[in-house]
């Protein structure tokens, strides 16, 4: 069962080729007739939508990847001259200082691509690998 966010947008297109690998369509289909949610669509006659094809903008595959889950021992091997720079530049990698807490804490999942950035960050000061403190595999709903 996919537990989608409060707000996430469906695609109703049943006949799309992408539609068994899409995770908005995958949702929508997993919706019962007593579910009392409200949802979002794609408008198929979007442009950029592109429907049924390789190049639409709202396809989200049905694929898990591996997040992290918390980060309460990132900073543990950094030496202290250069903690704050490199706080910093992590700190960058998400959209506010408040999703960066909730992913240090493990609230909010680390996505993979985030994992990728905070390892470059490391890479450029020798630091060797970045520790998280756990792994998930979850969908990508952005």
């Amino acid at each position: 069962m996919l537990t989608p966010p409060a707000i996430y947008t469906c695609c109703l297109a049943s006949d799309c080729p992408l539609a068994a690998k899409c995770l908005r369509h995958l949702v929508f289909d997993e919706m019962t007739a007593d579910t009392t949610r409200t949802i979002t669509v794609v408008n198929p006659k979007r442009e950029a939508t592109q429907y049924a094809t390789s190049a639409c903008t709202e396809f989200r595959s049905a694929e898990t990847t591996r997040h992290a889950r918390g980060m309460t021992h990132l900073f543990d091997l950094v030496p202290a001259g250069q903690l704050r720079e490199v706080k910093s530049q992590v700190k960058a990698c998400f959209s506010s200082e408040r999703y960066y807490y909730l992913c240090r804490n493990g609230s909010r999942l680390v996505s993979p691509a985030q994992q990728e950035q905070i390892a470059a960050i490391f890479s450029n000061h020798d630091l060797g690998t970045p520790a998280f403190d756990a792994y998930e595999d979850a969908y990508e709903w952005q």
